[in-house]
């Protein structure tokens, strides 16, 4: 397991994978973001330089994936939009190319959504932080307006060839709400239509740190989520996935995922993107400091297999050490890495994907059977 888990990380059979942010700056101010906002968007000298990043690697690798971060991206549409098509044409050939945004949704038009999709983007994760009244204190504009309803209308209107998820951050401010949150998104006509996630609230840097009392951690989250997630799947907003062995476990610990900044410095983790002092690079990414070379060689060192804890866990296949940015800042961490909530959960989390997979079969089931009688009034269900 240890050297498929170091093969993965340095060798992903001609996988690339970008996180971009075209800028940093954001129209919402939430109340725990651990970001600075600064003004300003990605310039056309370094959207050169991403691409001469690509086309140097661009033998090796077969499948590129981008995924638009920030900062609110879409407050650089400009940038994506120019960006996007310049990847389409690299990926004109035999080079597969996926992308998805992660955005606060307010900006988020029936015509961006258009835009979007027609630019090969296909998932879009957008965050309600529960019902109306919790989320309008927790996620308002930078003038303190409200965004719940706009957000909620963009979901509804989006374009219907991109696949939204929306995530959930949670605290012991807002956890009770989450079945007001349902009740809403199935009074806009959305059950069946988006999945749900559930989140953590973690105050990542002293940026956030007065949200810290709310936080929910550990064990006491694991057993949340799992009632949270079980919930999602009764109310037709569940789409959990079967906790399988992972060869490694996110970009921050693969040699084959970079996050690039606005100025052209390169990140390891989309944690460090307004924390200039934590870059690995600066694009193309052939140049490194002594600061630079420090800090890749701290992400490149980090193994779960260095913690005697994590080699007695019976989850160590699904989790693989956890967050590696937060098991490196973990004080006293007793020789394990930033366990998962698998660790607490696993039994709860299974039971609950069995009965998501058993519901799925039956329906589908039930939609052949009425198809064959009436293929007229209903249509053939999806194929899986």
């Amino acid at each position: 397991m240890r050297q498929r888990y170091e093969a993965a990380r340095r060798y992903q059979n001609g996988f690339l994978g970008l996180t971009v942010c075209p800028t940093l700056n954001c129209n919402f101010r939430c109340l725990y973001c651990y970001q600075h906002h600064p003004p300003g968007i990605m310039s056309a000298s370094v959207e050169d330089r991403i691409l001469r990043f690509i086309r140097e690697q661009e033998p090796s690798v077969s499948s590129l994936s981008v995924t638009w971060f920030g900062g609110e991206p879409l407050l650089a549409f400009s940038v994506i939009e120019n960006l996007s098509q310049k990847f389409l044409d690299i990926a004109s050939g035999s080079l597969r190319y996926t992308s998805s945004i992660i955005t606060n949704g307010y900006l988020l038009t029936p015509e961006i959504s258009a835009s979007l999709a027609d630019l090969g983007v296909e998932d879009v994760q957008i965050t309600l932080d529960g019902p109306r009244t919790s989320h309008n204190l927790r996620r308002p504009v930078s003038g303190g307006q409200e965004t719940f309803d706009r957000i909620l209308e963009n979901i509804v209107l989006a374009d219907k060839r991109l696949h939204i998820v929306i995530r959930i951050n949670i605290d012991h401010e807002n956890v009770l709400g989450i079945m007001e949150l349902f009740d809403q998104l199935d009074a806009a006509g959305l059950r069946g239509r988006v999945r749900a996630y559930f989140s953590p609230v973690i105050p990542y840097t002293n940026l956030c740190k007065d949200v810290a009392e709310y936080c929910i951690h550990g064990q006491d989250w694991s057993k949340i989520e799992a009632r949270l997630l079980l919930e999602a799947v009764n109310r037709g907003y569940g789409g959990l996935s079967l906790p399988v062995s992972r060869s490694h476990v996110c970009l921050a610990d693969s040699t084959a995922s970079w996050v690039i900044r606005p100025d052209g410095l390169l990140c390891r983790c989309w944690n460090d993107v307004t924390q200039p002092e934590n870059a690995i690079g600066l694009l193309p990414g052939k140049e490194r400091s002594r600061r630079m070379k420090r800090n890749l060689e701290e992400w490149d060192t980090w193994s779960a297999f260095n913690f005697p804890r994590c080699l007695e866990c019976k989850v160590l296949p699904q989790c693989m050490g956890g967050c590696p940015y937060l098991g490196r800042r973990q004080i006293n961490a007793g020789g394990r890495g930033y366990c998962t909530e698998l660790r607490y959960n696993l039994p709860e989390i299974l039971a609950t994907y069995y009965l998501s997979y058993k519901r799925r079969m039956v329906s589908e089931d039930l939609l052949h059977k009425l198809h064959s009688y009436m293929p007229k009034i209903v249509p053939a269900p999806e194929c899986r």
